[in-house]
């Protein structure tokens, strides 16, 4: 039954170009910064409803924060967001990824991605863990920064994706090195599908609910190498919650897009650098066993 509805579901999506009414009422929400004209082409022929692709307009803010995070200088930070958006590799995979998919854009911007990008490019994590994989936009862009890493000599990395829809990452080619897809709910199916692999970065962007969060969280500072970086969409505070009560400095980020009729992502970021502040936080989840309150 589940599988059924899985399928429905993606033939669904093939004609999101034609739901007219549903992104007529996206953009009658005001959440962005859209002109008229980029509004009204978004409704005619944009198949995004929600979990939209945009191009930034606060990269340099978002630097700013992540200075803290990655250890690099801002200006460092803004020449891999530059590095990701130029690459003709990624844009030819981005290309081939979305070809004869009507449920995707042609060229999809990248400007959600690059903060993880900048992430990998720099702390060079032998895993990132990946929960909440949609088309697989963001999963090309994690690969090709775990290849650049590769290619300048650093830990062959690998991306491990996690997604309940069984028909998540079709952008991205099945046999392509370095990257497993396990498909269903990650509280259930992500020890299996980290196995030993020692995670730098993970990507909770799932599922809203606070236990969810927390039994994710949990996994990656269980398997969390050196350091690790946790990174959770803002629609909980199960992250900030954790580390306020283990003594673990966060931080809020909120990217603005250009021209789009809808709001940026909210996420929080948090580096464990040491055995002890990931065992600090293992203790902070182990009195909360039905999960934060978030």
């Amino acid at each position: 039954m589940a599988d059924r509805q899985a399928h429905l579901k993606h033939r669904a999506r093939q004609v999101n170009r034609l739901r007219w009414v549903r992104k007529y009422r996206n953009v009658a929400r005001g959440e962005g910064n859209a002109d008229r004209w980029t509004a009204l082409r978004y409704v005619l022929t944009d198949p995004e409803l929600d979990t939209y692709s945009y191009e930034l307009a606060n990269s340099a803010e978002l630097a700013a924060e992540l200075v803290a995070i990655i250890g690099q200088d801002a200006e460092r930070i803004l020449a891999l967001f530059d590095e990701a958006e130029g690459d003709p590799v990624l844009a030819a995979r981005i290309r081939r990824g979305t070809r004869g998919d009507l449920a995707v854009k042609r060229r999809p911007d990248i400007g959600r991605h690059l903060v993880t990008y900048a992430i990998v490019r720099s702390l060079k994590p032998p895993a990132v863990l990946e929960i909440g994989v949609r088309f697989g936009l963001g999963s090309l862009v994690i690969l090709r920064a775990l290849e650049r890493n590769r290619d300048e000599g650093g830990p062959d990395g690998t991306l491990v994706s996690v997604d309940i829809d069984p028909f998540a990452g079709s952008m991205v080619d099945p046999s392509t090195a370095n990257w497993s897809f396990t498909a269903g709910p990650s509280p259930d199916v992500l020890p299996r599908a980290v196995g030993d692999h020692r995670i730098g970065l993970v990507i909770c962007d799932s599922i809203p609910q606070p236990w969810a969060t927390t039994a994710e969280v949990r996994v990656a500072l269980e398997r969390a190498a050196e350091p690790l970086v946790v990174m959770q969409s803002g629609w909980n505070m199960v992250l900030p919650d954790i580390c306020d009560a283990a003594g673990v400095e966060w931080r809020r980020i909120v990217e603005q897009p250009t021209r789009h009729i809808g709001a940026g992502r909210q996420a929080f970021l948090a580096r464990f650098d040491s055995p002890s502040e990931v065992n600090r936080a293992l203790a902070v989840i182990e009195r909360a066993p039905n999960g934060m309150r978030g």
